[in-house]
C-alpha cells in the first residue's frame, strides 16, 4: 500500500513524562542537569560552576523556545565525549577516597536535591504539535472512524502535506546518530551514577514479614555479625522446599531417614572420585543404574594430580562439612516462591553455600530431575556429572568447582535476596495501545557486557520460564553463562516455581566468583574474578538481575500479532516495574536506576531483534527507567537502534503510536500478499521522518 492511500492525522504529543494515572500526584524528582551537577560535585569537578551556569542560560533559552530543557542537560547527540570526564568515580584505578566515602559525599549532595524530570506541560496550550501518518488505511468510513479515534483530529485529505515533513528545524538539521554520539562513556556513568544513588539510600531494618521470610537475624551485639535462631519449625511440604534433613522424609518405612543415611556417607573420607560416586549413590540407591559419572571422571583425569590430591585432601572434606551444617543453619524452613504470589526470601550467602553443598553431593528428595508437569526445576547436580564429552560441562565444573574453593577458603559474609514480583491483576498492567508515555534515555553499545558494564543497574537475564535453563545440563547462553558466573543464583531453583506470564524473579545481592571467555560452544573458564561492589546496609552487594522469560517464537510473524505482543511488553514491565524496591524502603516513587539488557528472547528463542529492542524500550518508558542496551557485537542494530530512538524522543513519539505502527507493520509486510520486505525500523522511520 502506498503512502497515498494513509490517511494523515495531526496528533498532539504531550511533552512531559508521567504515568498513565494519578499523574498530578507523583513526587517530584531531580532533574538530570541537577543529577549531572550531584555527580560532578562527588567527583571533585572545580571547573563545572561556569559550565553549570552556561548550561543554565541554555536551557532557559530553550525553553522559551519551546523545547525541553532536557536535550541541552542531559541527551548525547551533539556533546563531546569528554564533557564528563571528572565523574568517573567508578574507576577502579582511582587512587583518592574509597568507593564508600564517595557514595556519602555524593549522598549529602543528593539530601537537598528535589527531582524534577523537566518536562513540558501536559496541557493542549503547551502541547507542541507532531504531524504523524496514522497506521490507519483511507478504504471505508470504519478506517476514517479508526485515525479520528487515534489522533483525537479531523482527518486530512491526502494533498496535505504534514508540517513536520517540511519543517526547516526538524530534520534538516538532525542526521543520523554517528556512533562517536552514543559512545559517550559520560551518559553510561551517568546511568551507573543514578544506580548509586538509590543503591546508597540506608535500607529500614530488615525484618521479616508475611511476605518476607527472613532465614537469619543479625546480632546486636558489637560487630555487626548473622546469627541463626534456636527455633526449629516443623516443614509443611505443600509450601516450603524439601530439604534433606526433613524428619518426615524417608525412602521407604523400612529404613531409617535419609537424612541419617547421607550423615553415615559425608562423615567418611573420600579420596577419589570414585569414592565420591559410592557416597552420592548410598542415599540414592534407586538411581544407581541411572546415573552416569562420566564427565566427573573426566574433569579429574584431566585436573594435574598436585591439584587433584589438594582437592580431595583439603577442599573436599570443608564441603562435606558444609553440606551437613544443614540443620545448624536452617532452623527455619524454606518457603517455595509460588505462583501467583509476589514474595521474598532472604538468606545469608553462608547458608546459599550450604545449599549448593547438598545439590553438589545430590542430596535433595525427588530433585534430580524435572519431572513432565511439574512446577520445578532439577536442583541436585547429578545432571552435570554425566557426558564426558559435553565440553561445556567441564567449562561448568570448573566454574562450580572455583566457586567451592573459594568459598571453603574464606566464606563471604554477606546476604542474599530472592523476590518473586507477580502481577496477576491486569488492571496493575499499562494499557498499551493507550499509553501516552514518551520514552525515556538510552545507551547503546556492541561492546559492552551486562554482567561487566552493568554496574549499579537492574540487569537482565534473558531466563526460561524455569529459571537458571539449562544452567545444569547442556545450556550455556546468557542465562547459564550468569549463573555460573554467579552460582548462587542456582539456589533459587531450589524454592522457585516456573514463572506464569506476568511474574519475574529478582536476584539481589548475588557475588559474582568467575571470569570467562567465549559464549555456547566456545565458553571458557578463564579465572576466578573478586568481586568488589560495595553492600548497602542488609549486607546485600549493590547488584539486581531480574530473571524474565521470553516467548519461544515457532512462527515468525506471530509474535508481531497483539496476543503475543501484550504478553512480551507485559513481561518486561512487570521485570523493570520498581514495587519490589518501594516495597524494600517502605516509599513510593523512587527515581530508579536504568536497566541494563541486550537482545531479549532472540537468538534460539527466534524473537526479531529490532521488535524485542522496542518492547523493552516501551516497558522501561512505562516502568519510569532509563536503559542501557548492549547488543553483544551487533553493529549494525547499534546503529539502527540510536536512530530509531533519536526519531523517538525528537519527535515525542509516544508508546501507543509505536503500538499503532507495530500492527500496521504486521498487516502490510508480514501477510502473504505483502510485496513490501521493509524491516520494522525502516517502516516506523519512514512515517517519522
Amino acid at each position: 500500500m502506498n503512502r497515498g492511500n494513509w490517511v494523515q492525522t495531526t496528533l498532539k504529543f504531550p511533552t512531559k513524562r508521567k504515568a498513565d494515572s494519578d499523574l498530578d500526584e507523583i513526587e517530584p524528582k531531580m532533574s538530570r542537569k541537577s543529577y549531572a551537577n550531584v555527580a560532578r560535585t562527588g567527583a571533585g569537578s572545580t571547573s563545572y560552576q561556569n559550565e553549570s551556569s552556561d548550561t543554565k542560560r541554555l536551557s532557559q533559552n530553550s525553553s522559551s523556545q519551546g523545547s525541553s530543557g532536557l536535550q541541552v542537560a542531559f541527551h548525547s547527540s551533539g556533546r563531546s565525549n569528554n564533557s564528563y570526564e571528572d565523574t568517573r568515580s567508578l574507576d577502579k584505578n582511582d587512587s583518592g577516597q574509597s568507593s564508600q566515602n564517595k557514595l556519602s559525599d555524593n549522598h549529602s549532595q543528593r539530601a537537598s536535591t528535589s527531582y524534577n524530570k523537566q518536562r513540558k506541560s501536559d496541557t493542549e496550550d503547551d502541547a507542541k504539535d507532531i504531524q504523524f501518518i496514522s497506521a490507519a488505511s483511507s478504504r471505508g468510513a470504519s478506517s476514517q472512524r479508526q485515525a479520528e479515534h487515534c489522533s483525537g483530529k479531523d482527518t486530512f485529505d491526502n494533498t496535505y502535506k504534514p508540517k513536520s515533513y517540511v519543517d526547516k528545524d526538524d530534520d534538516s538539521n538532525h542526521s543520523p546518530a554517528s556512533s562517536e554520539d552514543y559512545k559517550a562513556k559520560n551518559k553510561l556513568e551517568l546511568f551507573q551514577m543514578k544506580g548509586i544513588q538509590i543503591y546508597s539510600e540506608h535500607l529500614p531494618e530488615l525484618k521479616g514479614s508475611e511476605s518476607h521470610t527472613v532465614l537469619f537475624k543479625f546480632s546486636q551485639e558489637g560487630k555487626r555479625k548473622i546469627i541463626y535462631p534456636e527455633r526449629k519449625e516443623d516443614f509443611i511440604f505443600e509450601d516450603h522446599a524439601y530439604l534433606p534433613n526433613s524428619s518426615k522424609e524417608k525412602f521407604e518405612k523400612s529404613e531409617p531417614p535419609r537424612w541419617r543415611r547421607i550423615v553415615v556417607a559425608l562423615k567418611k573420607k573420600i579420596s577419589g572420585v570414585f569414592e565420591l560416586e559410592e557416597a552420592m549413590l548410598f542415599y540414592n540407591e534407586q538411581y544407581s543404574k541411572i546415573w552416569k559419572f562420566d564427565a566427573l571422571y573426566r574433569y579429574f583425569l584431566e585436573m594435574k594430580e598436585e591439584k587433584r590430591d589438594t582437592f580431595f585432601e583439603e577442599v573436599l572434606p570443608k564441603i562435606q562439612n558444609l553440606a551437613l551444617r544443614l540443620p545448624e543453619l536452617f532452623k527455619k524452613s524454606v518457603p517455595l516462591l509460588k505462583q501467583r504470589q509476589s514474595r521474598k526470601i532472604t538468606m545469608s550467602q553462608e547458608q546459599a553455600a550450604c545449599l549448593l553443598a547438598n545439590a553438589f553431593f545430590c542430596t535433595f528428595p525427588k530433585r534430580s530431575f524435572k519431572v513432565r508437569g511439574s512446577k520445578m526445576p532439577d536442583i541436585n547436580f547429578s545432571n552435570l556429572y554425566s557426558d564426558k564429552h559435553a565440553d561445556r560441562k567441564q567449562q561448568k565444573l570448573k566454574c562450580i568447582f572455583n566457586y567451592f574453593e573459594r568459598v571453603t577458603t574464606e566464606m563471604p559474609a554477606g546476604t542474599l535476596t530472592f523476590t518473586r514480583q507477580s502481577f496477576m491483576n491486569f488492571e496493575d498492567l499499562p494499557d498499551w495501545e493507550n499509553s501516552k508515555q514518551l520514552f525515556s534515555d538510552l545507551f547503546v553499545s556492541d561492546e559492552n557486557t551486562i554482567e561487566d558494564d552493568g554496574k549499579y543497574m537492574l540487569q537482565a537475564d534473558f531466563a526460561n520460564k524455569y529459571v537458571g535453563g539449562g544452567v545444569l545440563g547442556h545450556g550455556l547462553v546468557q542465562e547459564e553463562i550468569r549463573f555460573m558466573l554467579c552460582p548462587e543464583m542456582i539456589v533459587a531453583r531450589l524454592f522457585t516455581e516456573c514463572l506464569l506470564d506476568t511474574e519475574v524473579l529478582i536476584m539481589t545481592g548475588c557475588e559474582r566468583f568467575s571470569s570467562y571467555t567465549g559464549y555456547s560452544d566456545t565458553f571458557k573458564f578463564k579465572e576466578p574474578y573478586i568481586d568488589d561492589m560495595e553492600r548497602d546496609n542488609w549486607e546485600r552487594r549493590y547488584t539486581e538481575v531480574v530473571a524474565m522469560d521470553a516467548l519461544v517464537i515457532k512462527i515468525y510473524k506471530e509474535q508481531f500479532e497483539k496476543w503475543q505482543l501484550n504478553r512480551e511488553l507485559n513481561k518486561a514491565y512487570c521485570a523493570f516495574n520498581g514495587k519490589y524496591k518501594e516495597d524494600e524502603y517502605h516509599r513510593r516513587n523512587l527515581d530508579l536506576p536504568a536497566v541494563c539488557t541486550g537482545n531479549w528472547g532472540c537468538g534460539a528463542f527466534g524473537g526479531d531483534k529490532q521488535l524485542k529492542a522496542l518492547i523493552q524500550l516501551m516497558a522501561a518508558a512505562a516502568a519510569q527507567r532509563d536503559v542501557c542496551y548492549f547488543t553483544f557485537g551487533d553493529k549494525e542494530l547499534s546503529s539502527q537502534l540510536r536512530e530509531i530512538h533519536q526519531v523517538l524522543q525528537r519527535k515525542k513519539l509516544q508508546v501507543k503510536n509505536i503500538i499503532e505502527l507495530i500492527k500496521h507493520h504486521h498487516k502490510e509486510n508480514l501477510s502473504y500478499s505483502s510485496k513490501s520486505n521493509k524491516s520494522l525500523f525502516e517502516y516506523i522511520l519512514q512515517f517519522s521522518r
